[in-house]
């Protein structure tokens, strides 16, 4: 009985971390094989799309970079910092 009342807590958890990874897979897809100034420029574009039309959260974003940290290079990962800190101040 107890597995039933949780069936829906752990059904939700399992269809956010698929859409997560597809969300990721399409990602990698669109963004995968541009260079790094093109990949900070469509960054810019959306950042700059997203605060136009109210929707850019910064909080997100902090997270989003916590999730690509440990796949960054230190270089990397300070220059993403850096792009932020830039994006978030504009």
């Amino acid at each position: 009985m107890k597995e039933l009342r949780n069936f829906k807590k752990k059904s939700d958890e399992n269809t956010k971390a698929e859409t997560h990874n597809v969300t990721v897979e399409e990602a990698i897809k669109k963004y995968g094989g541009m260079g790094e100034d093109a990949l900070i420029d469509q960054l810019i574009k959306q950042v700059s799309k997203a605060k136009t039309e109210g929707r850019y959260d910064p909080n997100q974003m902090q997270l989003y970079m916590q999730m690509l940290s440990p796949h960054l290079k230190p270089e990397q990962k300070e220059k993403l910092e850096n792009i932020l800190n830039f994006l978030n101040t504009q």
